[in-house]
């Protein structure tokens, strides 16, 4: 099953809305759209972000559970990152979900956005590229994994 949603990224705060549907099977494919915001407002085109990836945690200071692919960003396009439901770690931590159960993982997106105080008039102000993260979110995940 592909499922397709948004999730939507204030660029000042680092606030993430919207959501991801329950993960419901190990081997599915997870493929949302970004979309950037600033004061509200959809931030079109996004070419200042180069690229974006998802991490789902069971804490927030805990292990990395679901890690997407790292999603380039194609210039005036909102990106659609991808990551497959699978892996040891995910499985392992489903393993002590009750059936029919859910619980909640910590979500949050890393991405990657060109430093505006790098070019001109401004020239060399810190590196070219600036790694953000946003706010955590919640992620629901249904304990029929498997």
């Amino acid at each position: 099953m592909n499922t397709l949603n948004q999730l939507a990224i204030d660029l000042d705060s680092g606030v993430v809305t919207g959501s991801l549907p329950d993960l419901e099977k190990v081997g599915n494919d997870l493929i949302f759209q970004a979309i950037f915001q600033r004061n509200g407002s959809n931030f079109y085109p996004a070419p200042i972000v180069s690229s974006i990836v998802l991490t789902l945690k069971s804490t927030d200071t805990g292990e990395i559970v679901l890690q997407s692919d790292d999603a380039d960003v194609v210039s005036n396009l909102y990106p659609y990152v991808h990551a497959t439901i699978n892996g040891s770690r995910l499985a392992a931590f489903l393993s002590t979900v009750a059936p029919g159960s859910a619980v909640n993982l910590i979500g949050e997106l890393q991405y990657v956005l060109s430093n505006p105080l790098y070019q001109t008039p401004n020239a060399g102000f810190g590196p070219a590229l600036l790694k953000k993260s946003s706010q955590n979110f919640i992620v629901s995940v249904s304990g029929a994994l498997g």
